[in-house]
């Protein structure tokens, strides 16, 4: 590989001389500027960043996690990617450029990024098989005993220790920890306290996960919710979970918005200074209140997003990734740290086998997962993929 050179050095006198199968489209562009180069001399289709291309298009994305199409004027920040169906470039903007054979795993511009070296060293090894893209999961239920309590479900994978060794089993990062009205209150408390304790002995963060939607029209319900929380248990951060759309007609967007809005606000309020999340389906970006979507509305009242975007595929038609886009990058223009949802309850739960990786199984998941790292994982405020929920998680085959 070449010298990096100053910002004024032509990228095509660069790459022609280190390699001399990459193709002349590519090592037209020159000091991070890819609109005119690519509009004058590529020879296919542009495509996103998070896309894998197929013939005749090509990926081009940018270290700054805007992963916008080349075919935009946005300055690439350090480095830019290209990839086609068979080999990638990177380019600097002081001028330096690598071509790399895709390793296994890697099919687009952002993937590619990912695993390239700042010193611009291509991977010597396959990046499929390493740490699982899954960094997060909801826990719902509770293993406490109906006779001690009536909230309780009598759930053993729920019981501290075994959440907890779940977690670590599968490397996780951070939990949703499903959390009854009244938390403070009865033997809910201690199963909550000695959950929230066992792991963070682990290391591992937690978050108060709970919702409803009468909440929505009377928010001091999710005020109260969310103090009885944090008094019965050292939570990191609340999760909250309220979907008005669930088994009812699609609402009024109008009206249910700002009732949200007030709802998340209000709470904001209580917990003090806990971070606020919020489940946010991706199809959320299509519906309008006003002149924006209900999706970015929402997102700026809160601290972090689990973009749920249930499908048994990454790419492609109703693919994990395609669905996720906007949402992702609402988030990152946005600044709000987000993960990706995915769903692994039965069918019948799911709402279909084709929202769920309750058929395909565990290895499956994985495999599935990799990709949506590989395609946001240079994304400004990704933070992993989140499972739905460890319970069905827990019995998937392998």
């Amino acid at each position: 590989m070449p010298a990096a050179a100053d910002e004024s050095t032509d990228l095509h006198a660069i790459a022609t001389t280190a390699v001399t199968s990459i193709p002349a489209w590519v090592t037209a562009i020159e000091r991070g500027h890819v609109q005119a180069a690519i509009a004058a001399t590529a020879p296919g289709t542009d495509v996103l960043a998070t896309v894998a291309p197929a013939a005749g298009e090509y990926s081009v994305g940018f270290d700054d996690g805007q992963n916008v199409p080349s075919g935009l004027t946005d300055y690439f920040g350090t480095r830019s990617a290209i990839v086609t169906t068979t080999s990638g470039a990177v380019f600097t903007r002081a001028g330096g450029v690598v071509v790399c054979a895709l390793p296994d795993g890697v099919t687009t511009a952002s993937g590619l990024l990912a695993v390239v070296g700042a010193d611009l060293t291509c991977p010597t090894s396959p990046v499929v098989g390493g740490p699982s893209a899954i960094t997060t999961m909801w826990a719902w239920g509770n293993s406490v005993d109906p006779e001690d309590d009536a909230r309780g479900l009598g759930q053993a994978g729920m019981a501290p220790a075994a959440i907890a060794a779940f977690a670590v089993a599968h490397d996780l990062d951070s939990v949703y920890l499903s959390v009854p009205w009244a938390a403070n209150e009865g033997a809910i408390a201690p199963w909550l306290a000695a959950s929230v304790d066992a792991l963070h002995a682990e290391g591992i963060t937690v978050s108060a996960l709970g919702g409803d939607t009468a909440w929505l029209a009377t928010p001091t319900l999710a005020t109260e919710w969310v103090t009885d929380a944090l008094d019965a248990a050292d939570f990191d951060a609340v999760q909250f979970d309220v979907e008005p759309w669930t088994g009812a007609a699609e609402p009024d967007w109008a009206v249910v918005t700002p009732l949200f809005v007030t709802m998340l606000d209000d709470a904001a309020v209580a917990a003090g200074d806990v971070p606020i999340g919020l489940d946010l389906p991706w199809w959320l970006t299509t519906k309008t209140v006003g002149t924006t979507t209900v999706f970015d509305t929402l997102l700026g009242h809160v601290d972090s997003a689990a973009i749920v975007a249930f499908s048994d595929h990454a790419l492609g038609t109703g693919g994990i990734v395609p669905l996720s886009a906007a949402a992702v990058a609402s988030c990152i223009a946005a600044s709000v740290p987000f993960t990706i949802g995915v769903e692994t309850d039965t069918p019948a739960v799911a709402g279909g086998a084709e929202f769920t990786f309750y058929d395909e199984g565990s290895a499956v998941l994985e495999t599935e997962v990799a990709k949506v790292r590989d395609a946001y994982g240079t994304s400004a405020g990704y933070r992993g993929v989140t499972v739905e929920h460890l319970l069905s998680w827990s019995t998937l085959a392998e």
